[in-house]
């Protein structure tokens, strides 16, 4: 038996009755973040534009579209809310693999509310597809990141697609279909980072993995045995390169504990590699009751991953707001906090802004391990009077390790749906989600995110 088909054999066989409390926990919160972060990034340009092409395409009404107030094909609804979601750059997501939840809440929901299946259905499908998409890219971290692809669309395909597979009861043979079929749609760069098509890709990785699965049930075949070479490379060693596929990190483990658990949590609404950095500056200035005018100079140490995605001094607008860590570290030290308002175009824009931005200086440590979370970052505020603080970050604020509570999720719902929810409707929500296995249909929560 090869590898594709005990994944496969392991998406039939694991039923809800095998995940811990813990697991369904957490797979909640992550329900009420993604959600809610989803129902804020809504009126984002990226995802009106995406919500206005999947209205112009029709299709059946079997799905709404997040905070768009319309309903459309159930795959159609993925690749707009899987892009939306994204849009929020608030996403949450494993590493080193790079699988994030955002690949799979837009499918399950989807093909739930299409299908009128319950939340534990939901949480069934979830906790699966990411099993499969974090243990591929286990197989292939850090290789895949190295020749630029990005992770997150590049396995969410995948993982879209063994988590509707799950939803659908698909048997063994037709799962490694659904994943077969699903390894010929995927992709995703890292340079595409700060353009609306980094998105995209996101809400592709979701409607191709769906339809995947879907092709798969009424019988369209691949190749049943995609994940290990044979005549050709297999999909592994294509994305990793030759002898650097590691096959046994996909089976090793499978299921104990269950990868949901590792996901992040992002803290705030922008690039994973500001994280850090933004958590320690934050802990120096509350700390030390630092304001911005006592600063001469914020040292952030970095390794050589972190200029790649952030070094933007001067960002032209919002969305590439998000991925410059000098607009971070001066709404850090003008504002004290990182939030839902941060990255505007009009801060982005904003003198006040650029010129608190340029008191930071990143010291790359090219002797330094490459990628996301991995070592630490070191920051380092001097003031004009020649004090200096430094505080070390290796855990930002939503990893595992550092988790949010529930009270926190709740907080940060709440803040995403003002002004688009009504308040019962916001309680409501967060009720449904929170009890999530107890929901006999998705339908009613979707309803109520879709503001039809």
């Amino acid at each position: 038996m090869g590898v594709t088909e005990k994944l496969a054999q392991f998406m039939v066989d694991t039923s809800y009755g095998d995940f811990p409390e813990k697991t369904l926990s957490y797979a909640k919160r992550l329900a009420l973040s993604s959600l809610g972060t989803t129902l804020w990034a809504s009126a984002w340009p990226a995802s009106k534009i995406v919500s206005k092409l999947v209205r112009e395409m029709g299709g059946t009404p079997e799905a709404g579209v997040v905070g768009a107030g319309f309903k459309t094909s159930a795959v159609n609804a993925a690749l707009a809310n899987g892009t939306i979601g994204h849009a929020a750059e608030w996403e949450s997501s494993s590493f080193p693999d790079g699988g994030s939840a955002m690949a799979l809440f837009p499918v399950v929901f989807a093909l739930g509310e299409k299908l009128r299946l319950s939340g534990r259905d939901v949480l069934q499908g979830t906790i699966v597809g990411h099993e499969v998409q974090s243990r591929i890219g286990l197989a292939c971290a850090p290789f895949s990141r190295e020749r630029g692809y990005l992770n997150l669309s590049l396995f969410g395909s995948l993982g879209a697609a063994a988590a509707a597979a799950k939803l659908l009861g698909l048997d063994v043979e037709r799962s490694r279909m659904a994943l077969g079929i699903a390894a010929s749609h995927t992709g995703g760069y890292s340079r595409q980072a700060s353009t609306m098509t980094h998105y995209l890709e996101t809400g592709l990785s979701c409607s191709e993995g769906l339809m995947a699965a879907m092709l798969a049930k009424e019988g369209f075949t691949a190749d049943k045995d995609i994940l290990e070479d044979a005549d050709y490379p297999g999909f592994g060693t294509h994305i990793a390169g030759e002898g650097r596929y590691d096959t046994e990190k996909v089976l090793k483990d499978l299921g104990n504990p269950f990868r949901i658990e590792a996901i992040a949590m992002k803290g705030h609404p922008c690039c994973n590699f500001q994280h850090r950095i933004l958590d320690g500056t934050l802990q120096l200035i509350n700390e030390h009751n630092i304001s911005c005018d006592e600063v001469e100079r914020v040292e952030a140490e970095v390794s050589p991953s972190t200029p790649q995605f952030v070094d933007r001094p001067d960002p032209a607008g919002g969305e590439e707001a998000r991925f410059s860590i000098y607009h971070g570290v001066a709404a850090a030290l003008l504002e004290r906090r990182i939030g839902a308002s941060t990255f505007t175009d009009e801060k982005a824009l904003d003198p006040v802004f650029r010129e608190a931005g340029r008191k930071l200086k990143l010291v790359v440590h090219p002797e330094w391990e490459r990628g996301v979370f991995t070592g630490v970052n070191i920051v380092t505020i001097k003031l004009k009077d020649g004090r200096e603080f430094s505080t070390t970050v290796e855990k930002p604020k939503g990893d595992p390790g550092v988790p949010f509570t529930t009270e926190e999720l709740i907080a940060r719902f709440e803040g995403c749906a003002e002004g688009i929810l009504a308040g019962e409707q916001v309680n409501r929500a967060i009720e449904l989600i929170l009890d999530l296995e107890n929901l006999k249909d998705v339908s009613e929560l979707m309803e109520i995110l879709t503001c039809a």
